[in-house]
């Protein structure tokens, strides 16, 4: 009988192993990221990658994204509120000092440090190469789906998805508003909301979640 409730514990404790989704978070966890220098003194650094759903799930230990294909996807339908807390909890950890990026930060990584004006992150001609946008991102099915960081051309700094897969949050906040300005256009939207210079937003309180709205993220040059 013992054996036998002993066995039982095991296989218990096995199973809670696999379904926890929970992975704590050490300082091992680290973003890969672009150093952007446009100016003397205006350097920064920005993620070569949108936040994945393993680095999500590593600091907050849920899946909220709407599509679960892998674990190099990038996180999605997420709010402002918990990406603050996402980046709240990773600079506790890692000390790195992690923020979103401000509009005129991501467009200027976007344009390659101001040495690359064109249309799109990387292109002004066909996005097909550069981009996971309404044209050729459907699954079998006909609906448009995000697909793994990096997989489609980065642009001059090497830098993935700032046009297409999900569009990307700042920090910027409408003057007189509750809305955050979003950036780079998602896998179903047309071209011209992938344009480096097209603006969105999503509601920034209340635990509003954008619908293919992820991040990427900044840090200062120490």
């Amino acid at each position: 009988m013992r054996k036998i409730s002993f066995i039982l514990t095991v296989v218990f404790v096995a199973f809670l192993a696999v379904s926890c989704d929970y992975q704590p978070i050490g300082s091992k966890v680290k973003i890969k990221m672009v150093k952007v220098a446009p100016g003397k003194g205006d350097a920064f650094f920005i993620g070569k990658y949108e936040v994945s759903q393993k680095e999500w799930r590593a600091v907050m230990g849920t899946k909220p994204a709407g599509n679960l294909s892998g674990d190099d996807y990038p996180v999605e339908n997420v709010s402002y509120e918990e990406v603050l807390e996402f980046i709240e909890k990773l600079n506790e950890k890692t000390n790195a000092g992690y923020r979103l990026p401000t509009c005129q930060e991501w467009e200027t990584a976007a344009n390659a440090a101001n040495r690359q004006f064109h249309k799109y992150a990387g292109t002004s001609d066909s996005l097909d190469a550069y981009a996971w946008y309404k044209n050729n991102s459907q699954d079998g099915h006909n609906e448009a789906q995000t697909h793994p960081v990096g997989t489609k051309k980065p642009n001059a700094l090497g830098i993935y998805d700032m046009s297409g897969n999900v569009s990307e949050m700042t920090s910027d906040i409408a003057i007189n508003t509750d809305y955050v300005y979003t950036k780079g256009g998602t896998c179903k939207s047309v071209p011209a909301k992938c344009e480096v210079a097209a603006l969105d937003s999503i509601l920034c309180y209340g635990g509003v979640r954008g619908i293919r709205c992820g991040f990427r993220l900044v840090r200062d040059v120490k």
